[in-house]
Formats: structure tokens, C-alpha cells, sequence
């Protein structure tokens, strides 16, 4: 009994060293924040990106998206119903409080195609007012 009590102790001991290690070592990583056209003009796939603009066509359309426009171009943006090609569905974002004609933020990743996807929609991790 005492053996295994030591052994329980001596992996939460090493447990919270390693979660306090890979906590010190995190950065914090600012991602820039692009127009529309920006990201048009050099796409990056698949990877988190910030993007500004105005919100369009929000409420009017049959799926839980809406339209961004900066700098003279739009993307097609996707707050819900976001499934990866093996089935496993991303969380819906919130939009309450968001209308048409806001001004906002966009965190998300611009997708390439595939299954349940259309090459160029932008799936939202988070948005805010800017």
C-alpha cells in the first residue's frame, strides 16, 4: 500500500512539473490582422489568420454564414455547420449581437477544398467588433 501511494505521488509530482514547464515555455503569439483583399491576394490555407470587414448578408441565407467585404473583395464566411472531411464538425461561433454592416475581426482559417468545403470560405474560431 505504501509503495503505491509513493508511486501516486511521485507521478503527480512529475505531472505538474511537466504542466508547469510547457506553461512557462508557451508564447504568446500576436496573429496580424489583414484586409479581405489582402488575403485573397496571398492565400494561406489552413492556418489561423485574423481578417477585418464588413459583415453582409447575415440572417438571408439558408446556412449559418454570412459575407466579409475589405478592400474591395468579399469571402464567404462560415460561423456554423463548419465539418471536416472525416466527419468531425468544428463549434458554431456566436453571432449574437453581430448584424449587417458591422465592422469586425475575424479569427479563423481561410480552407482549401474538400469534402465539405468550397475552396476560399474562412471558418470562424472567434469574432469581435472592431
Amino acid at each position: 500500500m505504501k509503495r503505491i501511494i509513493n508511486i501516486i505521488c511521485s507521478l503527480f509530482i512529475v505531472l505538474t512539473l511537466t504542466n508547469c514547464t510547457s506553461t512557462m515555455s508557451k508564447k504568446s503569439v500576436t496573429i496580424p490582422i489583414s484586409s479581405v483583399s489582402d488575403v485573397m491576394e496571398n492565400p494561406v490555407y489552413e492556418k489561423t489568420i485574423s481578417v477585418y470587414g464588413v459583415i453582409s448578408e447575415l440572417g438571408i441565407r439558408n446556412s449559418k454564414s454570412f459575407k466579409l467585404s475589405s478592400g474591395g473583395k468579399s469571402i464567404n464566411v462560415w460561423y456554423g455547420m463548419m465539418v471536416y472531411d472525416n466527419r468531425k464538425r468544428q463549434p458554431a461561433v456566436d453571432m449574437t449581437g453581430f448584424k449587417n454592416d458591422t465592422v469586425v475581426i475575424l479569427t479563423g482559417m481561410l480552407k482549401n477544398k474538400g469534402k465539405y468545403v468550397q475552396k476560399n470560405d474562412f471558418w470562424i474560431i472567434s469574432i469581435k467588433k472592431k
